[in-house]
């Protein structure tokens, strides 16, 4: 036991594990937790856990990019469902300054949950419409009090 815990590989190894864990650790106990609504956020804690795994091994892509894989396969066929990225869409906590608009796996994953949920086409295209006053800030969403509020409203 002596000559492992001397050898300096074995640190590094176990400061590497924790570096690449933490994050992780962090989002499960957000999703255990019971005081907040998660869903709307899951999506950007996952975002927000691969960003401090790479930060914390320096932002050296041969050091996560194995990691950000594991994450992206797990997520993608086990984790990921359509009303997390519907709910990280529509979270104006996030929706006007991030990738949202731009990331086209959740504008997919929208319009698949609008296919599954709403009828009709004609209902689909209202919503679409109203979607579309959300993203440009139109009408009450783009009020001095809609958007003060933003990232005041957690619930």
């Amino acid at each position: 036991m002596w000559i492992l815990t001397q050898d300096e590989r074995f640190w590094n190894v176990i400061s590497y594990i924790i570096k690449v864990t933490l994050p992780l650790v962090k989002v499960l106990r957000v999703v255990d937790s019971d005081q907040k609504l998660v869903m709307r956020f899951l999506y950007n804690h996952m975002k927000m856990a691969k960003e401090e795994i790479a930060y914390n091994v320096d932002n050296d892509q041969k050091r996560y990019t194995k990691i950000w894989q594991i994450i992206d396969n797990r997520w993608d066929n086990q984790m990921h469902h359509l009303l997390h990225a519907v709910g990280y869409y529509l979270n104006p906590h996030f929706h006007y300054d991030d990738d949202v608009l731009t990331d086209r796996r959740i504008k997919a994953g929208l319009m698949e949950c609008l296919d599954i949920m709403v009828p009709t086409v004609e209902e689909r295209c209202d919503i679409l419409v109203q979607l579309d006053s959300y993203e440009n800030e139109v009408g009450e969403f783009g009020r001095s009090l809609a958007i003060g509020t933003r990232k005041k409203k957690h619930l």
